[in-house]
């Protein structure tokens, strides 16, 4: 994915180039991760690309149809830019805190900030109390 912008195709759709095969966008933390639908996605280049498990093969495996401009509709119809090949994919869980968590933590840090600096300020006017006067 290359760390451009990508864009998940609508579940029940292909993507450009694959026709007429849907994607479904689910994945699973099950032994087999993707279904024989899998999911697809576009990136800021135009191309397109969807991944899934193909048990239709003699060695099931996992599998990504790639295709990029020009787009001939249906599966067939694959050009030199596009690319139907074996991947390796695995996914895991990952805990991401949810947003009305973050706003705490924001909020607790501003606190927890604003003492530090309070607290500064006043050993500052408590140091400048208690000066040696000569």
């Amino acid at each position: 994915m290359n760390g451009n912008h990508q864009r998940s195709a609508s579940a029940g759709t292909p993507i450009p180039g694959n026709e007429p095969f849907n994607v479904d966008n689910l994945i699973s933390l099950a032994n087999q991760q993707l279904t024989g639908e899998g999911f697809g996605y576009s990136t800021s280049e135009g191309n397109y690309s969807s991944l899934f498990f193909a048990s239709f093969l003699p060695t099931p495996s996992y599998l990504e149809v790639f295709s990029a401009p020009p787009l001939t509709p249906g599966f067939e119809n694959l050009g030199v830019e596009d690319s139907e090949l074996p991947i390796s994919f695995s996914a895991t869980l990952v805990s991401v805190p949810e947003p009305t968590s973050i706003l705490g933590l924001l909020a607790l840090s501003t606190l927890g900030a604003t003492s530090v600096l309070k607290r500064r300020e006043s050993f500052k006017f408590t140091a400048n109390k208690f000066k040696k006067v000569s």
